[in-house]
């Protein structure tokens, strides 16, 4: 039995078994992620129907390392300050046992190649190649190798055949050796073409997925994108709307990673990048998450994979006092009736 099938199994055991089970499964588990947390525009502003208001996204895995979907009626929000926030709607998002993935990875000239730039070199440590390597290997493993993966960089040095602003460094495989080897080859060059790079990758997943899993029942095959940058678009053609119209249409989730000045949290923020990301995340559907530190990448890489294979659940909150625009707030999300938690951070838009 693959290990998303298992998890499945679990969500149906819990609908049937009621309290038992969910104290069976809080009993299992061993680890809660914050895939991401975006911030209302309006959280900040008291005339707006969004203030106070902030969407999570939340995986975990039990003591086997099995990815599965926390149950979202037992998710609080604590924040240091000590305000009351109300947990509100909540949505378990499934996983997928197989389908295709992209990660594009930023390859633009502020990764190692300069300190011109706000927080440059923003990865000189090359952990984004870590990261890479971490999320292959995971979904891999979470898939029982039926995930097909692709690993792309915008703002190269080159081009693929049929794209203008991205490079395939890896062929479409089930073998994270293969992603991980071209994972190496990430580089730091030019501009950051944020929007075409994503638009490209976006036309590459759809036709792959629909080529290799065309036998299929659509609904079983996962399809999932994420984009890890450390800034604002610069050089793109097309506009955010366009590249929004073409990930609904398609029906994607793009998920994003900031790090550098495009993470919400930290000192050297570039308002722009973060923009950049949310609206990306936030108008797809999917969930913007970010590091403190790029020395995070990789386990933020690693649970982003493991919720492709487990799901994950959506949760909304509303903050009673919300931080003026540009505060930070801190806390921490957990579990009731368990021992997990996770430490959160944002900055009121």
């Amino acid at each position: 039995m693959r290990r998303s099938t298992m998890v499945l199994g679990l969500g149906l055991a819990l609908g049937l078994a009621g309290c038992d089970a969910v104290s069976q499964l809080l009993a299992t588990l061993a680890d809660l992620d914050l895939l991401g947390i975006i911030p209302a525009e309006g959280f900040s502003d008291p005339a707006s129907e969004d203030y106070g208001k902030v969407k999570l996204a939340l995986g975990a895995s039990d003591d086997q390392q099995i990815p599965v979907t926390p149950p979202g009626d037992l998710i609080e929000v604590v924040p240091d300050d000590g305000q009351e926030v109300e947990e509100g709607d909540w949505e378990e998002v499934p996983g997928h046992a197989e389908g295709s993935f992209v990660l594009l990875v930023d390859g633009s000239a502020s990764m190692e190649a300069t300190d011109q730039c706000l927080g440059c070199p923003t990865d000189p440590g090359r952990l984004r190649v870590e990261a890479a390597k971490a999320l292959a290997e995971e979904l891999a493993r979470c898939g029982d190798t039926q995930w097909r993966m692709a690993l792309m960089e915008f703002g190269s040095n080159g081009t693929s055949p049929g794209m203008e602003d991205t490079q395939l460094l890896s062929e479409w495989t089930t073998d994270p050796a293969e992603v991980s080897s071209a994972a190496d080859t990430l580089g730091s060059y030019e501009g950051t073409p944020l929007w075409d790079g994503t638009y490209e990758a976006l036309v590459a997943l759809d036709g792959d997925a629909a080529t290799s899993f065309s036998e299929k029942d659509p609904t079983e095959i996962g399809r999932g994108i994420v984009v890890m940058s450390d800034g604002a678009d610069t050089t793109s053609d097309r506009l955010p709307t366009v590249v929004v119209e073409l990930a609904l249409e398609m029906q994607i989730p793009v998920n994003t990673i900031g790090f550098g000045p495009a993470s919400d949290v930290g000192d050297e923020i570039d308002a722009s990048a973060v923009d950049d990301l949310r609206r990306l995340a936030s108008e797809t559907g999917g969930y913007y998450g970010y590091v403190d530190s790029v020395d995070d990448l990789p386990a933020l890489a690693k649970a982003i994979a493991s919720a492709q294979c487990g799901g994950h659940t959506e949760l909304f909150a509303t903050f009673s006092e919300p931080a003026a625009s540009g505060e930070e707030v801190r806390g921490e999300i957990r579990l009731k009736d368990s021992p997990l938690g996770v430490p959160f951070g944002f900055r009121a838009p």
